[in-house]
């Protein structure tokens, strides 16, 4: 592939300061004007990489060097942001065999439901990363992207590791600001935990999005004040717990520390698939029922399978809170009902969670 470099452009010592600034705004016009152009923004992302190894190679000034290590990382961005605007655009195919005659041929990446082909001198890995980098809001990227610029002789300014701060940044700010749960017992607890899906293979569209938390955590999770989830529920409450199909094992696990029995599931199936899973694309979720020594017997009894449509990352269909409080009917007044990791407000539940204001 040729990247139009002439031999001026890696002739670092013949250039002064001065000029190597206006080659890194000039690429970063290159980058600006590549937008939403996936093959263009791939020939661009290169020849700042090449150009910025070539001044690193010959001794450039470390802040010269950041400023290309940024555009690099900033034109990775951008390729994310482009996959996912051209995942959303194509249909996922339906039907028997779906998929099998439109599939692009070479290299290709999950995205919106849909698998996109990858231009050449994209990897699998270089792709997960600038979706990550895309995916993550604004103000943890740029707080990652400071650190790394004022800080460069602890942290490499890549795409990865700037991930990784920006993650870890996220982790701070919860621990910052921990909830505390909502006074008093509740008759049913519903949970969706943020879980970390590094045995998986998935972490970093979940963390891209969201604070993980390691099974372990999410067992011995307490509020702010140490208060424990089991000490939410009585002998007669009842918890739903959401799990993905590759941590059934850890849901299991968690009904357990969190002192319930399994009992049953509903399962969530999907109008779409996102594109992801190693063996399957997976289409649905479960939904655990775990209950006490003293727990009653559901008012109604629900078919186990649920369709409803994807919305928002994570987010889950208002019929299954419905159908929960159809199969335990209680008050909505804040005291029956409880949603662990909530995400918004639900009215007539009680809500724990980062994403919520505290109670």
């Amino acid at each position: 592939m040729n990247h139009g470099l002439s031999p001026a452009e890696v002739t670092a010592d013949e250039r002064t300061h001065a000029e190597a600034l206006a080659l890194v705004n000039q690429l970063k016009a290159e980058r600006l004007a590549a937008r939403g152009n996936l093959s263009r923004q791939v020939i661009v992302r290169k020849r700042i990489q090449i150009i910025g190894d070539l001044m690193r190679a010959r001794g450039a000034a470390v802040p010269l060097q950041l400023q290309f290590s940024r555009e690099r990382v900033e034109a990775e961005r951008d390729i994310g942001d482009t996959l996912l605007i051209e995942g959303s655009r194509r249909k996922p195919p339906r039907g028997p065999g779906r998929g099998k005659k439109d599939a692009p041929e070479g290299p290709s990446f999950p995205v919106g439901g849909t698998t996109l082909p990858l231009p050449s001198g994209v990897t699998k890995r270089l792709a997960e990363n600038c979706r990550a980098l895309a995916r993550w809001p604004k103000e943890h990227y740029d707080a990652a992207m400071s650190r790394c610029v004022a800080e460069p002789e602890q942290h490499e300014l890549t795409s990865h590791a700037l991930i990784s701060l920006a993650l870890r940044w996220a982790r701070t700010q919860a621990t910052t600001h921990a909830p505390v749960f909502p006074a008093g017992t509740f008759a049913v607890l519903c949970a969706d935990p943020p879980w970390a899906y590094r045995n998986s293979g998935f972490e970093q569209s979940a963390a891209a999005q969201y604070q993980t938390l390691e099974t372990p955590a999410i067992c011995d999770l307490a509020d702010a004040d140490g208060r424990p989830v089991a000490e939410l529920a009585t002998d007669a409450s009842v918890l739903f717990l959401w799990v993905t199909s590759p941590l059934l094992p850890d849901g299991l696990r968690v009904l357990d520390a969190w002192k319930f029995s399994y009992v049953a599931s509903l399962v969530w199936v999907k109008d779409r698939a996102p594109g992801l899973g190693w063996w399957v694309e997976t289409r649905h979720e479960f939904l655990l029922i775990g209950r006490r020594a003293d727990s009653p017997q559901p008012a109604i009894k629900p078919l186990s399978v649920i369709d409803a449509a994807v919305s928002g990352h994570s987010e889950k269909p208002a019929i299954v809170f419905e159908t929960i409080e159809a199969m335990f009917p209680g008050p909505l007044d804040e005291t029956h009902y409880i949603e662990l990791f909530s995400r918004q407000p639900r009215a007539g539940w009680a809500a724990f969670g980062n994403q919520v204001p505290a109670c």
